[in-house]
């Protein structure tokens, strides 16, 4: 059982924009990476989401139209539903 009290959604890696031949990689480090995320741990190289993270609208600038986001996840997380008995998973 984890005790980490934090609410988490997914631990980034690194987050990429590409759109055609042209990339923007930003890495769980980013200082800019705030709104909805936890401190970086530098251990794992992740930064976890407090599960409603935004994206800084200055990490799009240069990009117009048609943009696919890549999300390189490094881990994630499961809550039990609320009334449900918690499960095991065997190793």
């Amino acid at each position: 059982m984890s005790r980490d009290p934090r609410v988490l959604g997914v631990a980034l890696r690194r987050i990429v924009l590409r759109q055609g031949a042209r990339f923007r990689i930003v890495e769980a480090a980013d200082v800019a990476l705030v709104d909805g995320f936890h401190a970086f741990e530098p251990d794992g190289a992740l930064r976890w989401t407090d599960g409603d993270a935004a994206l800084p609208t200055a990490m799009f600038a240069g990009f117009n139209g048609d943009t696919e986001l890549l999300l390189d996840i490094g881990a994630t997380t499961q809550y039990p539903l609320v009334g449900e008995p918690a499960r095991t998973v065997a190793a």
